[in-house]
């Protein structure tokens, strides 16, 4: 198996998002790891896409190892690291960061600040942005600052069940602001052409395999790649229904990509 044949094209390379398609919270989906395996043993690049903004590169890494996931970490191309990206091109001399976890560690080498900044960043806030640190961020914003979003998921899905994601938040701060978030995460059309970039293939020879509606597939579809989407992690069949967009193929889990093996 080196390639995929979907609906008359020959996908040679994958986007492969990780919480709802290869595991929810600590626990991988069934037969996940063992597809990914063949995967990496076939050759077949890939990168692990994912808008998870709680945790670094290096934690996203460590998770993967934790559930014996293969991972190395230039195969991880997450949400911080594109934010990281368009604020080193912008080259300001202080950035504010509104996100929870370890995210931090990612930006820890350029110019944050905890009082001021040209770009405030916005991820999933978790437990540890409150609402003075939010209304410190808008007050910025109010100063001339630019909002970048990480991303702006709704929800995702937890052992726990559905929990807000970072849209709400940065919904908040553009509505007491007035202004508008550029979107670097997924589904913004430089997030996937970058992580496409850098497996280097052509955009008609990737597939993107997600469980969300809005930012994998009609951010797939977006950029010219094949949508893969699966029945798992936050998957909806009514939202799916409502969707402007039809998946090039629905599959109910992540290895029944095997079915288009060639």
């Amino acid at each position: 198996m080196k390639s995929y044949g979907i609906n008359g094209k020959t996908i040679r390379g994958l986007l492969i998002d990780l919480d709802g398609v290869l595991y929810i919270g600590s626990s991988p989906i069934n037969g996940a790891i063992q597809y990914m395996q063949k995967i990496v043993d076939s050759g077949i690049p890939f990168r692990y896409v994912t808008n998870t903004t709680r945790m670094s590169r290096n934690s996203l890494l460590r998770n993967l190892h934790k559930m014996s996931f293969p991972a190395e970490p230039d195969w991880i191309f997450s949400a911080p690291m594109a934010a990281r990206r368009y604020v080193m091109k912008k080259n300001v001399s202080s950035l504010f960061l509104l996100t929870g976890g370890d995210v931090r560690t990612d930006f820890e080498d350029l110019p944050l600040s905890a009082t001021s900044g040209e770009i405030v960043v916005m991820g999933d806030p978790g437990n540890e942005v409150d609402y003075n640190t939010l209304n410190r961020g808008f007050q910025i914003l109010m100063g001339g600052a630019e909002l970048v979003a990480m991303q702006r998921n709704r929800y995702w899905r937890t052992e726990e069940g559905l929990v807000m994601d970072a849209g709400a938040f940065v919904a908040a701060l553009e509505y007491a602001s007035g202004k508008k978030a550029t979107v670097v995460g997924k589904p913004s059309q430089e997030f996937f052409s970058l992580a496409v970039e850098s497996i280097g293939l052509p955009k008609n020879e990737v597939a993107m395999i997600g469980d969300d509606i809005e930012t994998d597939i009609l951010g797939a579809h977006a950029v010219g790649l094949t949508s893969i989407l699966v029945k798992t992690g936050k998957y909806n069949e009514e939202e799916v229904q409502r969707a402007n967009i039809i998946p090039d193929v629905i599959i109910d889990s992540f290895p029944g990509i095997q079915k288009f093996e060639i």
